[in-house]
């Protein structure tokens, strides 16, 4: 806050503490540090919140106050989100208020049931139970319950050819339990995927996202009477068996993906991987014709969504591990973090340039496109570019700039010079180069680094070392102690073989060597 605001509060006589301010404060972009007259503490109320000794800091001169982040968090004046939940569309409605039954419940596909391929030539087994732990009974019981009342699986009262085990998964809120089956014995009839390379190259020009979750998204898929003896499986309260596709199928993902597929054909600017199904568009009124469509599209054929797991109206949008945007694909927050976050080593300069990479554009086949690429002995590496936008970058942070200094700037000098001369260098780097026991320890003698570490490997009194930084790691290092004495008598030998050698020699004095 400025001085104005600060005598103004001391007229009405508020409560507050004084300082003096030892900290600089910028503002924002600036490169200069404000000019600040102190700091004071003071309690805030607003409504029925009160949060004491908030700390105030006044600036010479005349402007607005403004209010900290987490303190306006505090008193419930700022939410912040992850995510926007309501998208609105052409008649101003959002699609939650106008499909309201399209986000409740699980729903199942209308005038469709999946037929599982089944190899003939596979003879049925019937698996024996496994045992369920006490603990998860009750839960899994809940779990039958709750499918058999929701249509998905029914009981099973006559004998079956196919009878398979289950298992039973708590999940992360330890409330619910995952039921899994093994159905390793199912047949497989491998449709293809929507790849993520072919989603990112649609990309191109869009600026507005949305993620759909379809609920439970086996279990929306009916199958075929037939279909459904192999999915049998047997628990402590007897047979079942599902009458919607279910995990553990091995041909399942491929199934369904090839189902969805069928579903969203028409469905302009939109794709699925599985069950996300993603939707972008160029502009906002175009995103919302298309998110209205394909919520139309899903809720008459009687599919529903987990408005929970939707997101709508996004800038950007994390979908299958990619974080896609109007600008291109950025790196992705979590997987840098455990990449900055792993144990100090010789990569630190690796790690901090793939933390400090730059955002990826979008795969366009009208562009014109190459392929930088460089070798060494040990390693090869590559980067696919496209003239997108150009623009000029001077300096090292041109990808460029160390290719062109490869070569020399001789105009006379001939491309086949070049190649030979490339040749010779990388059979003269190729060639290693070991060094000796023996010669690392010479080099290591006179060091009295290795020396203090040394003496401590051999007297184990590590409290006494200099070098501190060794101690988390003193049990992963070694050293060669050598029998001194032992050394001296074989260079003895080695020297009295040499005289012996030399005495049986049949030259004489005065003899002509050549």
């Amino acid at each position: 806050m400025g001085m104005p605001l600060l005598n103004y509060l001391k007229k009405n006589h508020i409560n507050y503490v004084s300082s003096k301010v030892e900290k600089k404060l910028y503002a924002y972009g600036s490169q200069k540090p404000l000019k600040v007259a102190g700091i004071f503490t003071a309690t805030v109320k607003y409504n029925q919140t009160v949060i004491p000794d908030v700390e105030f800091a006044v600036i010479e001169g005349e402007g607005q106050a403004l209010l900290g982040r987490d303190t306006a968090v505090q008193l419930g004046m700022l939410q912040i989100v992850s995510s926007v939940s309501e998208a609105v569309n052409l008649d101003n409605r959002t699609v939650f208020e106008k499909y309201p039954n399209g986000f409740k419940g699980v729903g199942k596909l209308k005038s469709f049931q999946l037929e599982i391929p089944i190899n003939p030539d596979v003879e049925p087994v019937i698996q024996p139970m496994r045992r369920i732990p006490y603990s998860l009974r009750d839960k899994l019981d809940r779990k039958l319950d709750e499918l058999l009342d929701l249509d998905i699986i029914e009981r099973v009262d006559k004998p079956c050819a196919w009878v398979s085990p289950v298992v039973c998964v708590p999940k992360h809120s330890g409330d619910d339990i995952r039921l899994c089956v093994d159905m390793r014995q199912a047949n497989t009839s491998p449709s293809p995927y929507s790849s993520i390379d072919e989603i990112l190259h649609e990309m191109n020009g869009s600026t507005v996202f949305s993620k759909l979750d379809v609920t439970w998204a086996y279990h929306q898929i009916e199958l075929k009477p037939e279909s459904r003896e192999i999915t049998t499986f047997v628990t402590h309260k007897g047979l079942f068996r599902y009458k919607r596709l279910m995990f553990g199928i091995s041909c399942a993902p491929e199934m369904y993906q090839k189902v969805m597929q069928q579903v969203l054909q028409g469905c302009e600017r939109v794709r699925n991987i599985m069950d996300d199904i993603f939707v972008h568009a160029s502009s906002q009124e175009k995103h919302d014709r298309c998110l209205e469509n394909v919520v139309r599209v899903l809720y008459e054929k009687g599919l529903t969504f987990n408005r929970d797991k939707c997101e709508l109206t996004m800038s950007e949008v994390v979908f299958m591990g990619h974080v896609l945007s109007g600008l291109g694909i950025p790196p992705f927050e979590a997987k840098v973090k455990a990449v900055v976050e792993a144990r100090e080593s010789k990569t630190s300069k690796l790690k901090r340039r793939l933390a400090d990479a730059k955002t990826l554009g979008y795969y366009d086949k009208s562009a014109p496109t190459k392929v930088i690429a460089d070798a060494s002995p040990v390693g090869l590496g590559a980067v696919l570019v496209q003239e997108q936008n150009v623009r000029y970058i001077p300096g090292p942070r041109n990808i460029a700039d160390t290719l062109l200094r490869l070569v020399k700037n001789d105009p006379a000098q001939q491309s086949l010079d070049l190649e030979d001369a490339y040749v010779r260098f990388v059979a003269k780097e190729a060639t290693p180069m070991a060094m000796t026991t023996r010669e690392i320890e010479r080099a290591s003698e006179n060091d009295a680094e290795l020396c203090a570490i040394r003496d401590c490997l051999v007297s184990q009194q590590w409290h006494r070392i200099e070098f501190k930084q060794y101690l988390p790691v003193r049990t992963e290092l070694c050293s060669i102690v050598r029998d001194r004495d032992a050394e001296r008598k074989e260079k003895g030998k080695m020297y009295s073989d040499k005289r012996r050698m030399a005495a049986k020699t049949d030259i004489r004095a005065g003899d002509q060597v050549l």
